[in-house]
């Protein structure tokens, strides 16, 4: 029969480890309770009640501080890039004008070369002129009496005829086309008649127009006071003129002498208007010009057509 095992033998058997660790379990769950007794725990303290840290304040002072030079920097930097740029739009504006100068500059050497060429060649024509004036010189006979002459002209008739160029190039020089008739006239101390037209064929005085004007000082002081005023304008071609001098006075071309100024000739034929001062001059009045050195005057086709006329007319072309 089996023994039951006693009180003692049991207390034997009890496991001590069950035993200590009830004991730690027991002693940390007692030291957590006491540390939450001791410690005040406040996980969200009163921020307006604690004084911020005097370190923590000055850097944030340092920090605004260094915010404001950096901003004010900033709006230097942006000034000083709005000045460049206010800059480079007026050194391109300047640049723009100085371009818009030389190119204004270049069409205005472009036309004073084009005017120094046209000078070039309106002095080789008045070289031809003036050649062609000494050969004329050469050619015309010599007066029969040297009383009857006035600057290589004959003044011995008893009219007296204009012909004056009115066209614009001369218009330059009017001055100097009233001084020379004003000479002209004194060169004809006394005649019977005075005519002056344009080379178009105008009368001066149209009251007067195909009859002869009475010298007399005053009429000759009223001539010269209107040829002044003169305001006709012509296309610089003698021919009418001569047409119309020839063919209103025909009865008085033995006694005639004709005066034409100008300093170009605008027609294209020479051979017809020499043909029909031929035909129309049967009476052999005396054909006189006076050729003008004019720089607005483009070509010498007034003095080939006038030494033609002058040769064959009795005359003489004088250019000034």
């Amino acid at each position: 029969m089996s023994k039951q095992p006693s009180a003692a033998q049991k207390r034997q058997h009890l496991d001590p480890f069950s035993l200590s660790f009830l004991d730690i379990i027991s002693c940390g769950f007692g030291a957590v309770v006491v540390l939450i007794l001791i410690f005040r725990f406040d996980p969200f303290p009163n921020d307006a009640t604690v004084p911020p840290p005097q370190a923590d304040t000055a850097a944030a002072y340092n920090s605004l501080l260094a915010e404001a030079a950096i901003t004010e920097k900033t709006e230097q930097a942006q000034a000083a890039l709005d000045d460049l740029s206010s800059a480079q739009a007026a050194s391109q504006n300047n640049a723009q004008k100085r371009q818009q100068q030389l190119d204004q500059l270049r069409q205005q050497l472009a036309a004073k070369q084009a005017r120094n060429a046209q000078k070039q060649q309106q002095i080789a024509a008045l070289e031809r002129q003036i050649e062609q004036v000494k050969i004329a010189g050469a050619t015309t006979p010599d007066p029969a009496d040297p009383d009857d002459e006035a600057g290589g002209i004959l003044v011995d008739r008893d009219y007296v005829i204009f012909i004056v160029d009115t066209s614009g190039s001369m218009r330059e020089i009017w001055g100097r086309v009233a001084d020379r008739m004003s000479q002209i006239l004194k060169q004809h101390p006394r005649v019977k008649g005075i005519q002056v037209m344009n080379d178009n064929g105008s009368y001066l005085v149209s009251a007067y127009a195909k009859r002869w004007i009475t010298d007399t000082p005053k009429m000759r002081e009223r001539i010269l006071r209107l040829f002044n005023l003169w305001s006709s304008t012509s296309n610089s071609s003698p021919a009418e003129g001569l047409v119309r001098a020839l063919t209103d006075f025909q009865s008085s071309t033995k006694d005639m002498s004709i005066y034409v100024l100008g300093d170009d000739y605008s027609g294209g034929d020479f051979d017809g208007v020499i043909e029909a001062v031929r035909k129309l001059n049967s009476g052999g009045a005396r054909i006189n010009a006076i050729n003008f050195i004019n720089p607005s005057a483009t070509t010498d086709r007034f003095s080939i057509l006038m030494r033609e006329i002058a040769l064959e007319n009795h005359g003489t072309l004088i250019t000034m």
